[in-house]
């Protein structure tokens, strides 16, 4: 049976129904009037909830600036309507999955290539933090697995400032992501929060499971101000790692990710290999039914596939592509800027994930 919506549906959008709840309020689906094939989503989000008219007014100009960035691997929300003290912010619908709805499916993966999709998210989210847009609020149920392929990011907003667990009735799959600082409010939270996600989500995607107390909300919370994880057995030990140098309590202290980006060209073998990927990608014409912007991420995933093939990784992480994480190699890097180690010329170059595309 179908429910009516919950607040007024602006006009020239039709509802369909109701998605859920989460963090900032309900999402639904809707489509434009004239046209039926557009289905959206539609978040709705009360301003009283976000506070004062400069926090809702830095609110909507985050969304925007995202929006201009056109990042290939960022759903952005499209339209901001307001209607009284509704705000409805209108995306894209995607007809695919969440991470967190398909994670058993998706840690079968061959852990070389989750690793790959993984890395692609720290860049895009370094890419964001150099544009001073942090912290985000990162999440399985906003990310994205499409068509097997390649990862999708959504909902960019921020954590709530002043997360209040009987307010905002969060569930335990939404915290489980976040940083110390959000509860402890010892400090303000910044791009490191970002780093401690991505460390959470990393042992999420290889394994499916969280290293935090489940047994309920508030011992969830206590375990991650306290720092008290427990990693699977079948983490590999390289991973574990730098999992232990990003999830530390002090954000300070936290590894900055932006220093384990490396390009996956070693040679100029896996360069032609990355080269004829591309190439073939275009001739069968496989992404004409994409948008533009879309067609390189699923490129990068297909050519880290081709990189990544020859790759194991075991349990005890000996053969793990260092190539993609530089495990052995991290230096603690001072703020978000971002840099790319291109081996193959070794040179660092300003982080650009598709360069051919911004040329046309």
């Amino acid at each position: 049976m179908q429910t009516a919506p919950r607040y007024p549906i602006p006009d020239g959008f039709e509802y369909i129904r109701e998605l859920g709840q989460g963090t900032l309020g309900y999402s639904a689906l809707l489509r434009r009037k004239n046209d039926e094939r557009s289905i959206l989503v539609c978040k709705f989000v009360e301003k009283s909830k976000l506070g004062s008219n400069e926090k809702i007014n830095r609110f909507k100009e985050r969304i925007d600036h995202i929006k201009y960035l056109k990042s290939p691997f960022i759903v952005p929300i499209t339209e901001i309507i307001e209607i009284g003290d509704v705000m409805y912010l209108i995306r894209e619908y995607l007809p695919s999955e969440s991470l967190a709805e398909c994670v058993s499916t998706f840690c079968t993966i061959d852990p070389n290539f989750i690793v790959a999709v993984w890395n692609i998210l720290v860049r895009t989210f370094s890419h964001l933090h150099s544009h001073h847009i942090y912290p985000s609020f990162i999440k399985p149920s906003n990310l994205f697995f499409v068509m097997n392929k390649f990862i999708m990011i959504t909902d960019l907003c921020p954590p709530p400032s002043d997360l209040n667990m009987l307010v905002h009735s969060p569930k335990p799959i939404d915290i489980a992501f976040l940083a110390p600082e959000f509860f402890s409010h010892k400090t303000e939270p910044s791009f490191e929060a970002d780093y401690w996600a991505l460390g959470v989500l990393l042992v999420f995607m290889l394994t499916g499971s969280l290293p935090w107390n489940k047994k309920n909300v508030f011992s969830m919370v206590q375990s991650i101000n306290t720092g008290k994880y427990e990693f699977p057995s079948s983490l590999p030990e390289s991973v574990d790692a730098i999992l232990r140098k990003i999830l530390v309590v002090n954000p300070s202290e936290r590894l900055a990710l932006s220093a384990s980006i490396t390009t996956v060209v070693q040679s100029n073998t896996e360069t032609r290999q990355i080269q004829q990927s591309r190439s073939e990608l275009s001739e069968n014409h496989k992404l004409d039914m994409i948008p533009r912007q879309r067609r390189a991420s699923i490129v990068m995933a297909k050519a880290a596939h081709v990189v990544l093939k020859d790759f194991k990784m075991t349990k005890g992480g000996t053969s793990m592509t260092n190539s993609l994480l530089s495990l052995h190699s991290l230096n603690k890097v001072s703020g978000p800027d971002v840099m790319v180690r291109c081996r193959a010329a070794d040179s660092c170059v300003p982080y650009d994930p598709f360069p051919s595309m911004n040329t046309k």
